[in-house]
């Protein structure tokens, strides 16, 4: 990628400069929030594109879009990647000659290892997993605060990245010795399972003939308060209708009825593990 310089350049006046490798949307929501607290001075952004980088710089209210070479003014290193590509980045950079005093990813499914690569140039390597979905990250920056940040990696990447999150909000945690497989696996069924089943609901919803922005609402509003009850009471106490009562007799009706549609087809395999649940609750 091509850089900025001179008085192309957004930035901040602070002491350590973050540099980002992956501006995606959570590591430009990171990223505005250290700057608006004036934690760090955002440098270098590379993304897929300049625009892209660009636009990160542009949401955030500093930084510039770089080349990979530029990632090296950095003291700390936010690689904002997908999960696939973390290993092979941390080699290519290291490779480079890339060695930031501390380098850390986002990822809920690596602890910070994935980034061995880099200790090699005296780089201290972390992971930091905000639980938060970042789809807007207007809203994102909006809602950081109070988020549970899993964090794991070496001792001065900890030092560095704790009181970082803590200052813009963020609840950190120790991840050490987290199976990251599994963790991953609980958020994506907390978030975007939720989301998933949601928009199979509002298909059968629209199915029985519930106008579209009703059924969103009326779903959105069921959904939020189900979710505040089992944070509140547990998931057992939280349950409601056929399921507290253990009705197999209504959710198998329910089931019969769900029409042959990929919507249809997904509420079919929930209701099978709806059905496992009642049984199990009637043996207990």
């Amino acid at each position: 990628m091509t850089s900025a310089t001179g008085s192309d350049q957004i930035s901040n006046s602070t002491a350590l400069r973050l540099g980002v490798f992956g501006a995606g949307r959570a590591a430009r929501t990171l990223a505005r929030l250290w700057h608006g607290a004036g934690i760090f001075e955002i440098g270098p952004l590379t993304n897929r594109s300049r625009e892209s980088a660009w636009q990160a710089a542009r949401f955030i209210g500093a930084g510039f879009a770089a080349a990979t070479d530029e990632l090296k003014s950095c003291h700390i290193l936010l690689l904002g990647l997908p999960d696939s590509a973390l290993a092979g980045a941390a080699a290519g950079l290291a490779a480079a000659g890339i060695a930031p005093d501390v380098a850390f990813h986002l990822s809920a499914g690596y602890d910070a290892e994935v980034l061995a690569p880099l200790r090699a140039g005296g780089t201290a390597v972390g992971a930091v997993h905000p639980a938060l979905a970042f789809a807007d990250p207007a809203s994102a920056v909006r809602d950081f605060s109070g988020t549970y940040c899993l964090l794991d990696g070496d001792e001065r990447a900890c030092r560095s990245l704790s009181p970082a999150f803590r200052a813009i909000g963020g609840q950190v945690i120790d991840g050490r010795g987290i199976d990251r497989r599994l963790y991953h696996a609980a958020a994506i069924l907390a978030s975007n399972a939720t989301v998933s089943v949601l928009a199979a609901a509002e298909a059968l919803a629209a199915a029985a003939g519930l106008a579209a922005p009703r059924a969103r609402s009326l779903l959105a509003g069921l959904a939020s308060r189900a979710v505040r009850q089992c944070a509140e009471l547990g998931p057992e106490a939280a349950l409601t209708g056929p399921l507290e009562r253990g009705d197999k007799a209504a959710i198998a009706r329910l089931a019969a009825a769900l029409p042959d549609t990929p919507a249809g087809r997904s509420a079919g395999v929930l209701f099978e593990l709806l059905a496992e649940l009642v049984a199990q609750r009637q043996v207990e």
